[in-house]
């Protein structure tokens, strides 16, 4: 309806460059897998008590996950249910709190853990998710805003519902026992994020589009 777009003839997706920092991440080992990243604000917009309650169903199964989170609470009432959440689930030694920390901090520490989990309820189309899959890691996020652009379920990821804590444990039980599937999708996403978001494509693709237009 509106004139001006109705000019518009060519057109194109460009997404913004990722530091080449986390190209360098050597690529994920099996052992890898049972280490989970959570990166980012600790707030019940970001879903990290899901990911906890998804830890303690599988360790009544025996299947046990260690959990890095890097980021900082927004409130004391959240950090207060967290907390308790954990104690009462018996999962202390399984997480670690390590506060917020530099990229190239987070890009080194990517380099021993192999899975990435965003269980965000609110999303638009995250960094923290594309610096991982520019790292080799398999992620794993809610299929919310604009992930499905670049998550492709079990091709270069996983996406699930948000708040469904069973089948995020669902998702984390098969890569426990899958260590083949676990490296096949990390290898599609570091493939699919050099395609898109490496700085030397990011420039090739914005050059040819520009180029296109003044032909």
């Amino acid at each position: 309806k509106n004139k001006v777009l109705g000019q518009i003839k060519s057109q194109a997706v460009i997404y913004n460059p990722v530091n080449p920092m986390f190209f360098l991440v050597k690529d994920n080992e099996q052992i890898n897998r049972l280490n989970i990243l959570y990166v980012g604000e600790i707030s019940k917009r970001k879903g990290l008590i899901d990911l906890i309650k998804g830890l303690s169903e599988l360790k009544a199964k025996g299947i046990i996950y260690h959990l890095n989170v890097v980021g900082g609470f927004n409130n004391d009432a959240y950090k207060d249910l967290i907390l308790s959440t954990i104690k009462i689930n018996n999962l202390n030694s399984q997480i670690t709190f390590l506060g917020w920390m530099s990229q190239k901090g987070i890009c080194e520490l990517m380099n021993n853990n192999g899975v990435f989990v965003l269980p965000s309820n609110q999303e638009s189309l995250p960094m923290s998710l594309i610096e991982s899959m520019s790292s080799g890691k398999l992620v794993i996020a809610t299929n919310v805003g604009g992930i499905s652009e670049i998550v492709k379920n079990e091709i270069t990821g996983y996406v699930y519902k948000k708040n469904d804590i069973i089948q995020l444990s669902s998702i984390l039980e098969k890569i426990y026992y899958n260590s083949l599937l676990y490296l096949n999708i990390s290898h599609n996403a570091r493939l699919f994020a050099k395609d898109n978001f490496s700085p030397s494509m990011i420039c090739q693709k914005t050059k040819s589009f520009y180029s296109s237009i003044i032909n």
